[in-house]
């Protein structure tokens, strides 16, 4: 085994024990998700960037250098996302972009879907992160 390839495989067991114990369902018992289950996009400082919510709670995605994952549940109208893990790789120009994002999700508690978009808002109503269906 390489050292690169080292490194990655201790980079990513720690993203993997939290994957893992993230939780799946909402605090209701009810699968989290509905309308914003499923694949976005934005970009933040011209930085690429996917989320991916699932039904069982899960989010992941690229912040535009590393892999997230967490987890998330949703009532109504609300979100809480847990705090999210990412593997450890540095990317010039993309570190920036990839911390606003973390940021932005982190402390989301509020969304709306509306046709392709979604919007995150943070807990003054302020729009925190606007994504689109991809």
């Amino acid at each position: 085994m390489t050292l690169r390839r080292a490194l990655a495989a201790a980079c990513l067991l720690p993203v993997l024990a939290i994957a893992l114990a993230a939780p799946a369902q909402a605090a209701s018992g009810a699968p989290s998700g509905g309308r914003i289950v499923g694949d976005w996009t934005t970009s933040t400082d011209g930085v690429a960037q996917t989320v991916t919510f699932t039904r069982d709670g899960k989010v992941n995605g690229n912040a535009g250098c590393n892999r997230i994952v967490g987890g998330y549940s949703v009532d109504g109208s609300t979100i809480d996302i847990g705090q999210l893990a990412t593997t450890l790789m540095y990317c010039e120009g993309a570190m920036d972009a990839e911390r606003a994002l973390l940021k932005a999700l982190e402390k989301s508690t509020a969304y709306t879907v509306k046709g392709e978009k979604l919007t995150l808002f943070g807990p003054k109503g302020k729009a925190t992160v606007r994504l689109t269906a991809s």
